[in-house]
């Protein structure tokens, strides 16, 4: 049986709140250690992915404040974009953003990889889950992983 991958999917991205958050010594990778507890939040963003015949991310929902580059959602489509330049696809996503901005919730991650799922299945991409999760974690934090 041919799969057929979908063209548009909507998801949620859900909030953080770290209860417990140790910082550790600095390691040679420029990160600390860090022991933590979290929780997801029912509040969340959601994301509508659409594919798009044009190699080109669009975006809506941020204002016109956020640059392209500075963008999580952009930057995991374009990652995605350079790992499987076969499969890729442009890509419009509309954003419902109810995570507020620079609150520690940790928005901007988890919207990354909403993205990063929602490409996988919009380009009918095979990555185990743990590659997916593990594969991406440094450019967009430590807690970026946790929302596989």
């Amino acid at each position: 049986m041919i799969r057929t991958p979908a063209t548009s999917l909507t998801l949620p991205a859900y909030a953080k709140i770290n209860l417990h958050l140790a910082i550790g010594d600095l390691k040679d990778d420029g990160y600390h250690d860090v022991a933590t507890v979290i929780a997801k939040l029912s509040l969340h963003d959601t994301l509508t992915f659409t594919t798009l015949e044009e190699e080109t991310c669009e975006i809506t929902g941020f204002g016109d404040d956020l640059p392209m580059e500075k963008n999580l959602i952009y930057r995991a489509w374009d990652l995605m974009r350079d790992e499987y330049p076969r499969q890729a696809k442009g890509l419009r996503v509309e954003v419902e953003k109810r995570i507020p901005s620079g609150a520690g919730l940790g928005g901007g991650s988890s919207d990354a990889a909403t993205t990063i799922n929602a490409i996988h299945k919009l380009w009918n991409l095979s990555i185990p889950e743990q590659e997916r999760a593990r594969g991406w974690v440094a450019p967009w934090g430590r807690t970026y992983h946790r929302w596989y």
